[in-house]
């Protein structure tokens, strides 16, 4: 379930928020709404595509996926494989630092 987090005026001025694109930049802003409260998100481009650029036909979920992989280069977020009971995998991301911020 989607979360309300805020957006400190310190992220505009942060140099390594600034050497990552525009679209990731949004993206970014978008895993605080969607993570728990630990930090952790379904990390999957088919589904961060449909959630946040539902509207944007030029993200699709390859592109998405860029993006992500933007923010994973840039330490922002940490991907990894979990798995469950029924022994299928998913991929989570983990917000670095966000239990810091938020």
């Amino acid at each position: 379930m989607p979360r309300i987090r805020t957006v400190k005026p310190d992220f505009w001025e942060d140099e390594s928020i600034g050497l990552i694109s525009r679209d990731a930049r949004l993206l970014f802003i978008a895993t605080w709404n969607l993570a728990d409260d630990e930090g952790l998100l379904r990390w999957n481009g088919q589904y961060l595509s449909s959630a946040v650029f539902m509207y944007d036909e030029d993200l699709d979920p390859a592109a998405v996926e860029r993006l992500m992989s933007e923010l994973e280069t840039a330490n922002l977020v940490f991907s990894y494989l979990s798995g469950s009971a029924n022994k299928t995998e998913k991929k989570l991301g983990y917000i670095v630092n966000f239990r810091k911020h938020q």
